[in-house]
């Protein structure tokens, strides 16, 4: 299931790699800056609704801003020049106000009065920006007075400009608007990948990316107020968009990196600092999207320093884990490095005085396709090293398990490995038994010591395997006993074959011994019948008994016994049908035979 899903995030990095060569191509239009003549605190615009008076009796600063004001009331005055179009609409970025209130003062000296709330602004897709109409009025305009009742954002103030006609979509801006949907659609689509491995992984950091693509995906959707292409959405209901979609975006990425950065690669101080940083970054947000007045006053820098909390420890995490040599996080580090430059850019426009406003979107935007091109990589860079320890894993348990069930001194399948196969092993027709013990072994470690006993059970293991015979598997089960169990034809003519090999073998590999090695043997032939289905420690106990009346009986030979099945009586009320043992004893010295019957 892994290996196809890193297949397609790689043909998903293909493509997103054509979408960055775009945005990579496109150079934002700085937004008009407002020809503002004067600015000055108040309702001005009002006054002049109520008094119809000329207010060039009124406090106005013609100099430039040096820091843009926000809080309270204020008032901007534009003066319109003789030549040229006429103004018709007034346009500003998305920020919060109680009421715009607009004079408009013709060249017959008449003033024309218009107000709106926050919620009548029309929204433009393509940015965070709003227009209305300028009040309607006989003649020609000569000067348009704004005023922002209960403003809370000063980039509203400082970007507000006149124009001729209501802003309309050209052809260069509907391909741009592509360009954002195909942006989104990147971000969108690794959650597909997040969900199908979150069923199976159970890993936590696919949970939190799921938040941080669809945190940049409603990022992206408010600051290109891309929904306004289907319907208008209202200013008021952006803005509060725009801000818990960052808000949202920080902390599912502090909760990301605290997830993603391997186990003792991050600071334990920062490590518990980040949930509460991810905390401290939402609550933030709810509270600059409510607007209250109390905070009016610190306009757009009061959300800016609370997101600086979390931009600081998400940098500080990085670096943190960058130093103790984390893999993951340089895939974070390249990936964050635009969003980084572009949120300084950002801050130091809204917390420096004398800064000159930049338009960051285009900027934002690259910065957010390339982290999220980073972290696609990344992730499919941990899915790959957990593939390699999971199959190192399964590799170490199934030579862990194969050792268990492994006779390490002969490497033939021990006791527990034996009897775990047993059942399937009678299944694929090995249903012959026999029990090999080695005669007088305890009179070689002995006399020649334990090294040399080795040795022999080494060889006996050498004679009992056979070469590669398929039919025949041996086991080592305990000190000098070996079980070999057979299928095909012959069964006993080999099994005998093979305790008669056992001398010569020995004698073979293990020089300076006196005495040849021989083996007894018990046999116990089972029928082709799953009626007659034994167990392991059944079939033990019945070749054990016979291996033992072998050595009574002089050693160096073997015992069989063989089981049949008679045909039941049709009027037999019996469950199985009974079974006839035949006993057999061959060896060095032949003996008569004997028969039972059971």
């Amino acid at each position: 299931m892994i290996s196809p899903l890193i297949h397609s995030a790689r043909a998903f990095c293909q493509f997103a790699a054509m979408l960055a060569a775009l945005l990579a191509l496109w150079q934002p239009d700085e937004a008009r800056a407002a020809e503002t003549a004067c600015f000055t605190n108040g309702d001005i615009a009002s006054e002049i609704a109520r008094t119809a008076d000329h207010v060039a009796h009124s406090t106005w600063s013609c100099e430039p801003l040096s820091r843009e004001p926000s809080g309270g009331d204020w008032t901007l005055r534009f003066e319109i020049g003789e030549t040229g179009a006429a103004p018709a609409f007034l346009h500003t970025r998305i920020g919060y106000f109680d009421r715009l209130n607009i004079a408009l003062l013709n060249d017959q000296n008449v003033w024309s009065y218009r107000s709106v709330e926050l919620s009548e602004m029309e929204t433009i897709a393509g940015g965070p920006q709003m227009f209305t109409a300028l009040p309607a009025h006989q003649g020609r305009a000569v000067e348009v007075v704004a005023s922002f009742v209960g403003n809370g954002h000063g980039a509203t103030l400082s970007r507000t400009d006149l124009r001729e006609a209501a802003p309309v979509l050209s052809n260069s801006d509907i391909v741009w608007l592509m360009v954002y949907a195909a942006l989104i659609g990147v971000l969108l689509i690794p959650i597909v990948l997040d969900v199908a491995l979150l069923f199976i992984m159970r890993q936590s950091f696919l949970a939190w990316h799921i938040g941080l693509c669809f945190g940049f995906a409603a990022l992206v959707a408010a600051r290109t107020n891309i929904l306004a292409l289907v319907t208008q959405i209202p200013a008021d209901l952006l803005r509060i968009g725009l801000i818990l979609a960052m808000g949202t975006t920080v902390a599912a990425a502090l909760m990301f990196t605290r997830s993603f950065i391997e186990d003792g690669k991050l600071n334990p101080v920062i490590r518990k600092a980040m949930p509460w940083a991810a905390v401290w970054v939402l609550g933030i947000s709810a509270v600059h999207a409510m607007s209250l007045e109390i905070l009016r006053p610190l306009g757009g820098n009061f959300h800016a320093y609370g997101m600086l909390v979390g931009l600081i420890t998400l940098c500080a995490a990085m670096t943190s884990a960058f130093r103790n040599g984390s893999r993951a996080v340089k895939f974070q580090l390249v990936g964050w490095a635009p969003m980084f430059f572009a949120c300084a850019v950002l801050f130091a426009s809204h917390m420096l005085p004398g800064v000159i406003r930049y338009e960051i979107t285009g900027v934002l935007l690259l910065g957010i396709f390339f982290e999220s091109i980073a972290t696609i990589l990344g992730l499919a860079d941990r899915f790959t090293i957990m593939r390699r320890e999971r199959d190192a894993a399964i590799t170490e348990a199934r030579m862990l398990e194969e050792l268990s069930e492994r006779d390490p001194l002969t490497g033939l399948l021990n006791r527990r490995g034996l009897k775990a196969q047993f059942a399937e092993l009678f299944k694929r027709g090995f249903d012959t038994f026999a029990l090999v013990d080695l005669d007088r072994f305890k009179q070689i470690n002995d006399q020649h010591g334990h090294q040399t006993g080795d040795a022999a059970l080494v060889s006996c293991a050498k004679a009992l395997r056979s070469g590669h015979d398929k039919d025949l598997i041996t086991a080592r089960i305990g000190g000098e006993e070996f079980v070999v169990l057979l299928r095909g034809d012959n069964p006993l003519q080999r099994a005998e074959a093979l305790r008669q090999s056992i001398p010569q073998r020995i004698a073979a590999d293990v020089p300076g011994l006196h005495i040849p090695v021989t083996g007894s043997m018990g046999v116990v032939e089972l029928p082709r019948s799953q009626n007659l289905a034994m167990s392991f420690d059944e079939l033990y106990a019945r070749a054990d008994a016979l291996m033992y009346e072998v050595k009574d009986s002089g050693r160096n030979r073997m015992a069989y016994e063989r089981m049949t099945v008679f045909p039941a009586r049709l009027d037999a009320l019996v469950e199985e049908p009974p079974a006839k043992t035949e006993r057999r004893t061959k060896g060095a010295k032949p003996r008569s035979a004997s028969k039972t019957a059971a």
